[in-house]
């Protein structure tokens, strides 16, 4: 999913897309949490620590987090 949030379209499926979002439904499912649409990781070295820092959004079930990067030499 790479469309926009405005745009009404982004969620369409195209050929060979399935419909709706499988594989978001499995990670969550799984109590997994989904962090996406991260830029500039092929700056960072091959293996590095993730910290995700969520808005504490009341009645929420997602929120922009602020995305650290740690790696040690």
């Amino acid at each position: 999913d790479t469309g926009s949030p405005g745009d009404p379209d982004a969620t369409a499926p195209t050929d060979g897309e399935p419909a709706g979002t499988p594989a978001h439904d499995a990670l969550l499912g799984g109590s997994l949490p989904i962090v996406e649409n991260l830029r500039a990781l092929d700056r960072l070295p091959d293996r590095f620590r993730l910290y995700a820092f969520p808005l504490r959004l009341r009645d929420a079930d997602g929120s922009p987090v602020r995305a650290v990067a740690e790696w040690g030499d």
